[in-house]
């Protein structure tokens, strides 16, 4: 038997709902466990059972010594890789319809194991971010096309008093146009002291991040190329959150920095200006 023949044999004894569920009742006890101890805990014959037992035995999926049975290292490391593919389920069906812009092959492969959860609707993403929004936050880093509604929606559902240490903006001058245009646009320069805001002008970037301590959102263009803030991906972790700053720092070494002053904020149209020489002198 070549090894394709191997994998295929081995998926189809794992395609049966009811030798995962024996599967997983082995995995949740770290010592073997007799014939009777597994069928209490199933609604199915003892001739089934048996039969179950000697599919996952002949795929060396349980090790069974004297009427007793056990996982071993090679169904614990198949375990652990189905748990692993069955959460990246959501996030493949989520890739499909979305446009990934980072060619990065190492970039990508880190991307994948580093936990991200898909994020499907308005409500969860709310919920999300209210939870994560509770903690202290010192740094927010915030980069691409940002949604103004849709970030004065999430502070004011969070109903936080935020005092952030520092605020770092990457975007380009169509972009922050619309900010400086935004009736509101005040209230989010309210939570850190003007001096802590750094602001960066990018040539381009077609998806949207948002960083914090301890959480991360990314917000992709969806088969159109417009940015979809109906549903996005959430970083979670330190290593999740560390692959999310090298997007926002490879971005940034491309950048020019901008300083914001009380006097710009005070004439916007000058500031515009000034902000649209700079970009055309990019």
């Amino acid at each position: 038997m070549d090894g394709r023949d191997f994998l295929n044999n081995m998926l189809g004894t794992l395609k049966s709902k009811k030798r995962l569920k024996i599967l997983e009742i082995l995995m949740e006890n770290p010592r073997p466990m007799h014939f009777n101890e597994i069928f209490k805990q199933l609604s199915i014959l003892p001739s089934t059972l048996e039969y179950h037992l000697k599919q996952l035995e002949g795929q060396n999926l349980l090790t069974h010594l004297e009427n007793s049975y056990t996982t071993n290292a090679y169904s614990k490391l198949i375990w652990n890789a189905l748990n692993t593919l069955s959460k990246l389920t959501p996030l493949l069906s989520y890739l499909k319809t979305h446009v990934f812009p980072m060619d990065d092959t190492e970039l990508l492969f880190k991307f994948i194991i580093s936990g991200v959860e898909v994020i499907p609707d308005m409500i969860s993403m709310l919920t999300f971010m209210k939870e994560k929004m509770l903690t202290n936050i010192s740094t927010i880093r915030l980069a691409g096309n940002f949604n103004l509604e849709l970030e004065e929606r999430m502070m004011q559902f969070s109903n936080v008093d935020f005092k952030i240490k520092e605020i770092e903006i990457l975007t380009n001058y169509e972009n922050f146009q619309k900010f400086l245009s935004y009736e509101n646009f005040e209230y989010f320069l309210s939570f850190t002291p003007l001096e802590n805001i750094k602001l960066f002008l990018i040539d381009e970037c077609d998806y949207y991040a948002a960083i914090a301590d301890n959480f991360g959102v990314l917000f992709l263009p969806d088969m159109d190329d417009t940015i979809d803030f109906q549903q996005c991906l959430g970083f979670n972790g330190a290593t999740a959150i560390q692959w999310l700053n090298e997007i926002f720092d490879e971005l940034k070494s491309r950048a020019k920095r901008v300083n914001l002053t009380e006097g710009f904020l005070k004439d916007v149209p000058l500031f515009l200006k000034y902000l649209r020489e700079l970009d055309s002198s990019r």
